[in-house]
């Protein structure tokens, strides 16, 4: 057994946990299965040769591998039978088998009977893929025999609806294709921290706005996949306030046709975090609440466990930045010790950014509220995830709040060498975000210890270096998290 299987095991919503209890419960004979489901249901850790000893306390003489095999497949056959009582996207698939076992019986009346019942439900949903492959079963039959009962306009205007449907699904490729490749590129590189980066990415933009402005049909899918890459794009060049724009046309979009969702709201859900992440960026605060209520509601027993879970984590770290930014920090303390443990059981199984987020905030929450060893502790465990992927903006931003940590400690002896450290980062990799240079630089300088004619002096030469800090759209990725530049301005107050 992998971690898949625990990961798939937590991932199951109480009525999927109900509906594995009847179906084991109509199976005689021994259940290894069962116990092995028990065993890891019922416990919080993750550790795989822990559930390795102790199944085998139970059945010794039992291939715990083929026992945890034959569990990952039925948890699947499970979980689709359920899908398939109320996801259209389900109903679909599998009437599409149904159609080739009817058809290959022979089985008329039947076949066209779930073929125009399966016609219904595309059309719902709007699923061009199936709409295609409807239509083709369609034609193949009519052709069969010899076109009875229809006329040639009737065969063109059905002939047109395929076309139109594969026409589309064409459109709606070229979209991802360009929206695929963007989010490598920035993925891989990092966040979009120049202009020089930002050329790199002109031909998918160039390529993106030829396929907007070609005389195609597009359909909300093509919508939403054109406003997602536009809305990745100016997140990852810092532009938040025009990623908001996007992000606030997608979700009307998302809200105005809910089939796009295909039962399973994830990408809604990205929606919405990328809602809220523009309002931290722009720090627009007040405007946060609706959209974290919108959040909220996806914590729902409707939907799948993994989807209520990552819900539950965003919501907890948007509330959280909501306090943070008021300097709620009995509040904010009180929050998170109540939650941190949910926390860290999520650890693997939801998007690592987002905890990663949580981290530094939770970090940021201990040093206000005095407790210095939580704080780095809590960055600590943010450094450990992203151990692979130090060049992402919140690790950088993590590594530069526990620098912070170490000069106000007065612990100058190891703030040098983790300097240092910071700096290895970057050995030929990518340069320094404006904001890097400068916190380092004050640190070295260590204001607090000059007189206060000194202090005007360092304070009037890095005037304009704040100011163009401010206004730099790259900045703003590193401030959102943190505000640096008030923390620098702070050191030369007298």
């Amino acid at each position: 057994m992998s971690v898949s299987l625990i990961k798939l095991i937590r991932s199951l919503s109480k009525s999927e946990k109900r509906d594995f209890q009847i179906l084991t419960q109509k199976q005689e004979g021994y259940k290894q299965y069962s116990h092995l489901f028990r065993l890891v249901d019922r416990s919080k850790h993750n550790e795989l040769n822990t559930f390795k000893s102790e199944f085998r306390v139970y059945y010794p003489d039992s291939s715990f591998e083929a026992t945890a095999t034959y569990l990952t497949q039925l948890i699947t056959d499970v979980i689709i039978r359920a899908e398939k009582r109320r996801n259209p996207f389900f109903q679909l698939h599998y009437g599409l088998l149904q159609l080739r076992v009817l058809k290959e019986r022979n089985i008329e009346d039947l076949w066209l009977k779930e073929l125009n019942r399966l016609k219904s439900i595309a059309l719902l949903i709007n699923y061009p893929a199936i709409d295609a492959i409807l239509s083709r079963e369609e034609l193949t039959y009519l052709s069969s025999n010899s076109f009875q009962d229809i006329s040639e306009k009737e065969l063109i205007e059905k002939q047109q609806k395929g076309r139109e449907a594969l026409l589309t699904m064409r459109n709606t490729y070229e979209h991802y294709t360009l929206y695929e490749l963007i989010k490598l590129r920035l993925t891989r590189q990092g966040k979009t921290i120049s202009q020089k980066d930002q050329k790199k990415l002109d031909d998918l933009i160039l390529g993106e706005l030829s396929i907007i402005n070609s005389r195609t049909k597009h359909n909300p899918e093509s919508r939403k996949v054109h406003l997602l890459f536009q809305s990745f794009f100016l997140t990852n060049i810092g532009d938040y306030q025009s990623a908001l724009k996007s992000f606030q046309e997608i979700c009307r979009l998302f809200e105005q046709n809910t089939a796009l969702w295909i039962h399973s709201p994830t990408e809604y859900l990205t929606v919405l975090d990328g809602i809220l992440d523009s309002l931290r960026a722009i720090k627009n605060y007040d405007a946060m609440d609706v959209y974290i209520e919108k959040l909220e509601s996806l914590n729902n027993p409707v939907y799948p466990e993994h989807i209520c879970r990552i819900s539950r984590n965003t919501t907890t770290l948007y509330k959280v930045i909501v306090m943070v930014a008021n300097e709620q920090w009995k509040n904010a303390h009180d929050f998170i010790e109540d939650r941190k443990s949910e926390v860290h059981s999520m650890l693997g199984s939801v998007n690592d950014e987002k905890t990663c987020e949580l981290f530094f905030y939770f970090a940021l929450i201990y040093f206000q509220c005095g407790k210095i060893k939580d704080a780095q502790r809590a960055i600590n465990s943010l450094i450990n995830i992203k151990q692979n992927g130090n060049n992402t903006i919140i690790v950088r931003a993590g590594f530069l709040l526990n620098l912070i940590f170490y000069y106000h400690a007065k612990d100058f002896e190891y703030l040098e060498y983790a300097m240092r450290s910071f700096r290895r980062m970057f050995y030929g990799k990518e340069k320094m975000l404006k904001t890097e240079k400068l916190v380092l630089k004050v640190m070295k300088d260590n204001p607090r210890n000059m007189r206060r004619y000194h202090k005007e002096q360092h304070k009037d030469s890095i005037e304009s270096l704040l100011t163009s800090i401010k206004q730099d759209t790259y900045e703003m990725q590193l401030l959102k998290y943190f505000d640096f530049c008030n923390w620098v301005e702070k050191q030369y107050v007298y």
